[in-house]
């Protein structure tokens, strides 16, 4: 990471670069922060680098732990010392970013493939995917109802059950698959027919969801899918900068109506207006919106049976 932040910053001619992580990762700024003295010590960073007449160092700042920096524009504001809101462009951040001026901001898994792909070629990095016109690796850090949670860095394109059965050590035992959150809270759910998905960006989008992050959330068969739903979207509801009307009144209303759902206050005329709530959000200044309503538009799409179950029953089937 470090290493493809100083290439970073030595293409764009940049003379300071930040590492942005979230302050609950308090161990991990501590580590990187180490590396960082190693790396001026050895004479990577700081003026003039190994006399090369290039100067470049690095800076880890602790965010203000809100969801919404990952957001490029809300994260450029909270560097600043501003209110952490997105900023709808133009400009973009290379044009007017950071204090006005140029900007790049990338994922630090990006910056960790730069010294690889320049040692040893783009086309050896291209064929370590397993798929057609992919490229590379990819980290999938696997959570959920699996024996061996945790990130993977395997190649881009590699089936979801080569992830699921040899790295995450399969479904816990007594629990059968029963659908799966590709690339984070924001993408829109899997099923069992997709037991065996290339997982690329184009594979995952023709099977109607986003690769996203990577980060693969499993869900077993007795899970409740509408209170996985509620979950994720009080996550939403409660991270929301507050900035544009269609994510600070429509998350807490489709919140609200989740949550009368699950707890046996639904009614049969909830479900045309979440549906309508979500394709209001798609209006929202930024992606966080949009990111909340999908996983509500597959919850509909794969599972609306068990919504209206809950309806009928005016309770839960899956508490006792």
């Amino acid at each position: 990471v470090i290493e493809g932040m100083i290439l970073a910053g030595y293409t764009i001619s940049a003379s300071k670069g930040y590492l942005f992580i979230r302050p609950s990762y308090e161990s991990s700024a501590v580590i990187l922060e180490g590396e960082l003295e190693n790396a001026r010590q050895a004479g990577y960073l700081g003026e003039n680098i190994l006399g090369s007449g290039f100067s470049f160092d690095i800076v880890v700042h602790r965010s203000g732990g809100r969801y919404i920096c990952g957001e490029a524009t809300a994260l450029l504001n909270a560097l600043m010392g501003k209110r952490p809101n997105p900023v709808k462009p133009p400009p973009y951040p290379t044009v007017k970013g950071l204090w006005d001026r140029p900007t790049v901001v990338n994922n630090v898994e990006t910056l960790a493939n730069i010294p690889p792909i320049l040692q040893n070629g783009p086309d050896w990095y291209r064929n370590l995917a397993e798929t057609k016109g992919s490229s590379g690796t990819k980290l999938f850090c696997v959570s959920g109802r699996v024996n061996n949670p945790g990130c993977f860095e395997l190649p881009m394109g590699t089936r979801f059950s080569e992830i699921l059965e040899r790295h995450a050590g399969g479904m816990a035992q007594g629990y059968e698959l029963k659908a799966f959150l590709p690339g984070g809270a924001s993408t829109c759910f899997l099923t069992r027919e997709h037991h065996n998905l290339e997982m690329d960006f184009d594979a995952v989008a023709a099977a109607g969801s986003r690769l996203g992050t990577g980060a693969i959330i499993v869900f077993d068969h007795k899970t409740c899918m509408l209170a996985a739903v509620l979950n994720l979207t009080e996550f939403f509801a409660r991270e929301s900068c507050g900035w544009c009307t269609p994510c600070r009144e429509g998350l807490p209303y489709l919140r609200d109506l989740l949550w009368r759902i699950e707890h046996g206050e639904g009614r049969e005329e909830f479900i045309p207006r979440i549906r309508s709530i979500c394709k209001h959000l798609w209006n929202a200044y930024c992606a966080l919106a949009p990111g909340a309503a999908t996983p509500v538009e597959g919850l509909l799409t794969h599972f609306e049976d068990e919504v209206r179950e809950h309806i009928v029953q005016k309770k839960c089937p899956f508490k006792c």
